[in-house]
């Protein structure tokens, strides 16, 4: 890129960044980690684990070894149900592997766990999406990572993020929204909150009673966004499109260069007249 457009890209930019504070109403972006990247397929992680772990093989008994195919075929089946009412990969091998073992196919140790929490989870980065939430950090605008990852799962996902792809995704979102793991689903039994923070050398992390749509996870995200920017509206994204949307209207707003009250009423309406369904939600 020629220097002069260069200068003049960042200097757009600084002028977007110091525009956009002084609006009326700011705004907090929740983007939902499938915008970022998706998962690998991971169809066939029994298959793989059994084949490349021999600590696996130690964990089933010798009835399930003798008859492997039909262990195997059992696993993935049940592996699939579980997971369609059971929200988190983490939490989805918790579960098949307390069930396995219920069911005398053998003793699972926590390092077999580990092994298939760890090719269960393989985030894929869309670059498109990153540069879009890139931007959004560039011009102080709150973003906030959400989903049905588990808070395991976020872990194994954050280092994977960093270690593979060089995205530190802690630093990428303001803040982090996950669910429960099922050990962390008994600190709710025994509280009366909705929520708690995951970490405490990280308390922009907050783990959730309940998965969206619920009303419980509306309300973790309100607390999360008034603590990153106060009473604002949270714009809910769920797709590349509608991030694309968000960043588009924001630029929209540097060109009219409007007052304060208008720069928000502009924002809202340049949403609105989309094709693309987008709306807040208000705290």
């Amino acid at each position: 890129m020629p220097k002069k457009l260069c200068i003049m890209g960042i200097t757009s930019m600084l002028m977007l960044t110091l525009y956009l504070r002084a609006m009326e109403q700011p705004l907090v972006v929740a983007c939902d980690f499938n915008v970022l990247s998706q998962n690998a397929d991971t169809g066939n992680i029994i298959d793989h684990a059994l084949s490349s772990a021999k600590h696996i093989f130690s964990c089933l008994n010798w009835r399930s070894l003798l008859a492997l195919p039909a262990t195997i075929k059992h696993m993935q089946q049940r592996g699939m149900e579980i997971a369609q009412k059971t929200p988190g990969i983490t939490n989805t091998i918790k579960a098949l592997f307390t069930e396995l073992e219920k069911e005398g196919y053998g003793k699972f140790t926590d390092t077999a766990i580990t092994c298939f929490n760890e090719m269960g989870i393989n985030p894929v980065v869309d670059q498109e999406s990153l540069a879009l939430l890139q931007q959004l950090h560039v011009l102080n605008i709150p973003t906030i990572g959400v989903g049905i990852q588990d808070s395991l799962e976020h872990e194994i996902y954050a280092r994977k993020m960093l270690c593979e792809h060089k995205v530190d995704v802690h630093e990428l979102y303001s803040g982090i929204v996950t669910i429960p793991t099922l050990e962390e689903q008994e600190q709710f039994q025994l509280s009366a909150g909705d929520c708690f923070v995951r970490k405490q050398e990280n308390p922009r992390w907050l783990v959730t009673h309940n998965a969206a749509p619920s009303q419980i996870f509306i309300q973790t995200l309100k607390i999360l966004a008034r603590d990153l920017a106060g009473n604002v509206p949270i714009w809910s994204v769920n797709s590349k499109e509608q991030l694309s949307l968000v960043v588009q209207a924001l630029r929209k707003v540097l060109e009219h260069r409007s007052p304060s009250p208008e720069s928000s009423m502009m924002f809202e309406r340049i949403i609105d007249e989309s094709p693309i369904m987008l709306s807040p939600t208000r705290v």
